[in-house]
């Protein structure tokens, strides 16, 4: 395997457990309530896996994880997909912000720590994001979410997902 390869590789596997963070948020979002800073987080309300799965018998006996276990899981796959992500790469994709890189990670990540009430922690993921210097509030604030994919991309956008404009 060639270093390009070794680095595509990474950055896979960096997308792969943003996409499992966000999607354990979403599940906890819609199914759970909210964490409590502080408080009772051992509720169990849906099925939190880590491992691969290979077989029916397996999907069948899951485990309920805890509010706690969920946001763990959450934040360690942010924490380590920042980690293998680059910071920018140059894409074939309608738009440079469809892929993941590490700031997008780090601003989830900081986003999920605020909910968490861990607002230090939170800070210093968002100034990691801020201090890049690869995004800005500079457009008005509509115009940041009225583009079409392949049209250009307002510097305010950290992740988006780009859908052809046909």
């Amino acid at each position: 395997m060639s270093e390009a390869d070794r680095q595509t590789v990474k950055r896979y596997k960096g997308e792969l457990l943003f996409m499992r963070a966000v999607g354990y948020w979403y599940l906890a979002r819609t199914w759970a309530p909210p964490y409590n800073p502080g408080g009772d987080n051992s509720g169990k309300y849906f099925v939190l896996r880590r491992d691969y799965v290979n077989g029916a018998e397996d999907i069948k006996n899951g485990t309920l994880g805890s509010v706690e276990e969920v946001y763990a899981s959450i934040v360690q796959d942010l924490k380590d997909a920042i980690e293998v992500l680059p910071t920018s790469y140059v894409t074939s994709e309608l738009s440079q912000r469809s892929r993941v890189n590490k700031y997008a990670a780090q601003a989830m990540l900081g986003r999920i720590y605020f909910y968490m009430g861990k607002y230090a922690e939170a800070k210093k993921q968002i100034d990691d994001v801020i201090k890049s210097g690869m995004y800005n509030l500079n457009d008005e604030p509509l115009s940041a979410f009225d583009k079409i994919a392949g049209e250009g991309s307002s510097g305010e956008i950290i992740w988006e997902i780009a859908l052809s404009s046909t």
